[in-house]
């Protein structure tokens, strides 16, 4: 029984690997924000807990205000 389990979860891992190197090779999931591979755009989300204004932040430094459709600066609801 336990011979069989093994061969099972062989068998398993190994369409595992070959998914993941399928979907790696033709970069799905990946769109054209992306700086390479997965490796995101690098923006980060901040929010102001006094006033629950949110603020956008990039690896090159720096803080802009983090906008919607209308111009408005997004506020996050539920921050206190």
């Amino acid at each position: 029984m336990y011979k069989e389990i093994k061969k099972d979860l062989i068998g398993i891992f190994f369409v595992y690997i070959v998914i993941v190197l399928l979907v790696n090779i033709n970069s799905i999931g990946v769109d054209d924000s992306d700086n390479g591979g997965f490796d995101r755009s690098g923006l980060k989300v901040h929010t102001d807990h006094k006033t629950c204004l949110q603020y956008l932040s990039s690896t090159s430094g720096g803080l802009i205000k983090r906008v919607a459709a209308d111009g408005k600066q997004i506020l996050e609801h539920d921050c206190r």
